[in-house]
């Protein structure tokens, strides 16, 4: 073997490794939400950004209550092709029902990442597993990590 293919092989390990570590830590979610706490909310939408890594939606319920969620990246709708769709369905005022994951405590998230700082928008943030309109006229699910039970 060359010392160019030798360097060239080292290089591409190295980039495998580096991805496969920053996608890991990117999606552990069931670090920061709890698969075990699910919430099912209705309400309208305050506001959207589609914006990578999450997009991010504010839900206001009928009794004024505000949620903060993060659903699945912009990369995964593009990628199926449901980006359309998805902004044309969820837009400001559009009443909307999520299914999602409720933020573990404080500490709980500290045992597993000791630089977690509470998030800035508050207690009231979920993962979200599913979001469809109101009307059903349209609808997204994805599968998030499984429950192991308590």
């Amino acid at each position: 073997m060359t010392r160019y293919r030798a360097i060239q092989l080292a290089i591409t390990a190295l980039c495998i490794v580096a991805a496969a570590s920053s996608v890991r830590a990117h999606h552990s979610h069931a670090t920061f939400y709890d698969p075990c706490k699910s919430l099912t909310l209705e309400g309208r939408l305050e506001s959207i950004q589609w914006k990578q890594p999450h997009i991010l939606l504010d839900l206001k319920l009928d009794d004024g209550t505000t949620y903060h969620a993060e659903w699945m990246g912009l990369r995964g709708l593009t990628d199926s092709g449901g980006l359309a769709r998805a902004q044309d369905a969820l837009k400001f005022g559009a009443r909307v029902v999520i299914v999602g994951n409720l933020l573990r405590e404080a500490a709980q998230i500290r045992a597993s990442f000791a630089a977690y700082t509470p998030d800035t928008r508050g207690p009231n943030l979920i993962d979200v597993t599913q979001i469809r309109r109101a009307d059903s006229s349209w609808s997204v699910e994805q599968q998030g990590p499984p429950c192991a039970g308590k």
